[in-house]
């Protein structure tokens, strides 16, 4: 099925994501003007990069519109991993209407979902494409906040040699995670339900990039090494026009956050976990010169040795984002950790 408004309704949110990759937030289309009328309030308010921003209460709800994205390289799909999809946000309504909570570098951005606007019947959260920021919720389970909070600059680019490239990932995850923690707590204007102790609170919790994102050489490797699965589970591709798919790479890894209200009025959050990977096609060929017969450097793909090893050339297939999983973070805990 298309990766259309249609088919998001027909299956339900939570399926839809767990089988179209959303890898796109783009503009969609603005409600023409009503002569006479007053321009639309601001849709952010407050001080974002010193963590007061919020969207303003008549800017918080908007329409989307989704569709298959043909913008990006991963465009191969498979029978339980469908096309890749792209969500066009704009004030013209659609059937889609959601709140939309949008990001800047190293501000905070926050939203409560109260639909001041009287839309009516608003089941779908979502916030900008992640790829290193944190998604914090608080709140209580029909009126939640969300806070998208981004701390690009708080990095360390330097280090004492001898220092592996894992363990700068992990040390600058860490000082990220400090600042980002710090820029939560400290945001003065907590919703109103936070603020008044109400009873049926529950607690902080939060997304980071270690739940959404394959940081390390070592869990890329460790994903490559999942081809045989993703075959098996009919969400990878076993031949491409015709050649077989024998090996694949990691290219870049990020998620998407978003929430549904149940019928019974209760949020929940989730993330789209996903990777884009290029396959490849093991080509074998006979040796012209000794030469030629010498391994070839790449990850897992050394040829053998010798005058007479056939030589091995990888033939690239094309790419495709696959889902690693949807899970749930607030209030569920199958993934993000509660704040400390």
């Amino acid at each position: 099925m298309p990766a259309d408004n249609v088919t998001f309704t027909a299956m339900g949110a939570r399926n839809f994501l767990m089988n179209y990759p959303l890898v796109r937030l783009g503009a969609g289309t603005s409600a023409p003007p009503v002569l006479g009328a007053l321009p639309p309030p601001p849709r952010n308010k407050g001080n974002a990069a010193q963590g007061q921003g919020s969207v303003s209460g008549q800017r918080r709800v908007l329409y989307g519109t989704l569709q298959h994205d043909t913008t990006n390289p991963g465009q191969l799909t498979a029978t339980a991993n469908g096309q890749p999809a792209a969500l066009l946000i704009g004030s013209a309504p659609t059937t889609l209407p959601l709140f939309h909570l949008p990001y800047n570098n190293n501000e905070n951005h926050r939203i409560t979902l109260l639909d001041k606007q009287g839309v009516g019947n608003v089941r779908f959260f979502i916030t900008e494409l992640v790829d290193g920021c944190s998604v914090y919720v608080e709140g209580t389970p029909h009126l939640p906040t969300v806070y998208h909070i981004n701390a690009i600059s708080s990095r360390v680019n330097h280090f004492p040699k001898g220092v592996s490239e894992d363990q700068k990932v992990f040390f600058n995850f860490q000082l990220k995670s400090l600042v980002m923690d710090n820029r939560f707590k400290t945001d003065a204007a907590k919703p109103k339900t936070v603020a008044n102790n109400d009873p049926t609170l529950i607690p902080a919790r939060k997304v980071e990039n270690q739940d959404y994102m394959l940081e390390t050489k070592t869990q890329r490797d460790a994903f490559e090494q999942t081809l045989p699965a993703l075959k098996t589970a009919n969400r990878a591709p076993t031949h491409v026009h015709g050649q077989s798919v024998d090996f694949m790479e990691v290219r870049s890894t990020q998620g998407t956050v978003f929430g549904l209200r149940t019928p019974g009025g209760i949020w929940r959050f989730y993330v789209q976990q996903r990777v884009l990977v290029e396959y490849f096609h093991r080509l074998y060929a006979a040796p012209a010169t000794p030469l030629q017969a010498k391994v070839w450097q790449g990850l897992r793909k050394v040829q053998p040795q010798g005058p007479s090893a056939p030589v091995i050339t990888p033939v690239s297939l094309g790419m495709q984002w696959l889902i690693r999983g949807v899970p749930e973070f607030w209030p569920g805990t199958t993934v993000g950790r509660q704040v400390a």
